[in-house]
């Protein structure tokens, strides 16, 4: 991902222009995919027109829509192993990288490719360090919301930047 942004702000690239390419590349998949789900599970019987009315069922639909499938709404938790699509949870980590690119690419603008991985993999480190901190707790809540965020996967992200450059 970083190769190619670095390459589309070489060529002159904005980022509003970077942002809506991303969108599409991502948006329309996660739409069909809603659209689709809802027809099936309507047709098998799964969900009846009166779970379209729920509101966690309207929840779930605004966060695909938005980008963010992290919630599954109890009206779904019948259906196969208690989530709808568990992998979807890496499309919010994916925008949240796309968010995060420019401003990555920024301070190697201002600070130098050296400095910016450098404090990019320290920054990878802490996090993941408070990801296993927050592991510790009894109560997992944070750890999840945590888990499905750029941060615990920055680490890949970082090297992922390194080893492209070299």
């Amino acid at each position: 991902m970083y190769p190619s942004y670095s390459r589309f702000k070489e060529r002159g690239g904005r980022v509003k222009e970077f942002y809506f390419k991303r969108y599409i590349r991502i948006a329309p998949s996660i739409y069909f995919y809603i659209v689709m789900i809802l027809i099936i599970l309507l047709a098998i019987g799964a969900i009846s027109f009166e779970a379209l009315k729920s509101s966690s069922l309207g929840i779930w639909l605004i966060s695909n829509f938005v980008l963010i499938p992290v919630y599954n709404p109890e009206v779904l938790n019948h259906i196969g192993v208690d989530v709808i699509n568990g992998s979807l949870w890496t499309i919010s980590v994916l925008v949240m990288f796309y968010i995060a690119i420019p401003l990555v690419y920024y301070i190697e603008e201002k600070y130098g490719f050296k400095n910016m991985i450098t404090g990019l993999i320290i920054f990878s480190v802490l996090n993941t360090i408070f990801y296993w901190w927050l592991q510790s707790f009894e109560v997992q809540f944070f750890a999840h919301v945590f888990k499905i965020t750029l941060f615990p996967h920055l680490i890949f992200f970082s090297f992922g930047i390194l080893w492209s450059k070299y």
